[in-house]
């Protein structure tokens, strides 16, 4: 996703387009897979070197409030950051490396209402994340 659609959306929502937010947008734009908040801090302060760490990290909340960017688990307490494509997709994470695979198309509709029903529980949504080795670290 460009930073410019990123920036048209915060600006329709009503947030402020400051430089730090620019350069945390364009950083965040230019990735490819998943990212740590520490990496787009790092390329933000190149751009923008007043750039504060609560900065960073709030901008990504917001960018996954708004369904920008999504949050992985990678493992050990350690979390990093995708770029959202709005399509319901999970994730298969490598506990070695880290890569994040997106897997299209869902096969737990039925497996989550099954749950659903058992336990009396409305769901709202779900999201997968499944741990092991990729190729090239197997």
């Amino acid at each position: 996703m460009a930073s410019a659609t990123m920036l048209r959306r915060l600006a329709r929502a009503g947030y402020r387009l400051t430089g730090p937010r620019r350069a945390i947008l364009d950083a965040v734009a230019n990735r490819r897979g998943h990212f740590r908040a520490e990496e787009i801090l790092e390329e933000a302060r190149r751009v923008a070197p007043g750039t504060g760490r609560a900065t960073v990290f709030r901008t990504l909340a917001l960018l996954t409030k708004m369904d920008l960017l999504e949050e992985v688990h990678l493992g050990e307490g350690s979390h990093g950051f995708v770029v959202g494509d709005g399509r319901h997709h999970h994730h298969l994470i490598c506990s070695e490396c880290g890569r994040v695979v997106e897997v299209h198309g869902c096969e737990l509709p039925e497996a989550i209402s099954t749950l659903a029903t058992r336990e009396r529980f409305q769901i709202a949504g779900h999201q997968l994340e499944v741990y092991g080795l990729c190729r090239r670290c197997q």
